[in-house]
């Protein structure tokens, strides 16, 4: 378990306490980079590690349930939800709710699911034409 406030890389992994964590069963992708204006030092980065960025804000709990290459942690990360009673958010299954994520071949069945949603919806990366597949 890895836990406590979050800092997300250029990459889309997730930086606590020094180490590095991946969202488990996906990928983001680094490509199409843009700028936020309304954060002071201006963000740059690709438009879904920005997005990561705004659902990590906070405390972040990870179980790790393995590890990729060169020793990369990986993880089912979660925040706690927005309002007081909300569930915790699994912050994986939201990026590819949005639209802002790939599933990897380990994603379980929800989470393709989840991609063949945002996919069909084109939205996210998906309404991009350099990534929509079809």
């Amino acid at each position: 378990m890895v836990e406590g406030f979050a800092r997300v890389t250029s990459d889309g992994y997730l930086s606590i306490g020094g180490r590095e964590v991946a969202l488990f069963g996906i990928d983001i992708p680094t490509f199409d980079r843009t700028c936020r204006q309304a954060t002071v030092p201006t963000s740059c980065g690709p438009r879904a590690v920005l997005i990561l960025e705004d659902l990590a804000g906070g405390f972040v709990h990870c179980d790790i349930v393995g590890r990729r290459s060169a020793g990369l942690l990986d993880g089912r990360c979660t925040v706690a939800g927005r309002r007081m009673l909300d569930d915790r958010l699994d912050l994986a299954s939201e990026m590819l709710r949005q639209g802002w994520a790939f599933t990897r071949p380990e994603a379980p069945p929800l989470y393709q699911s989840l991609q063949l949603i945002a996919r069909t919806r084109e939205i996210g990366i998906w309404r991009d034409a350099a990534v929509n597949l079809r």
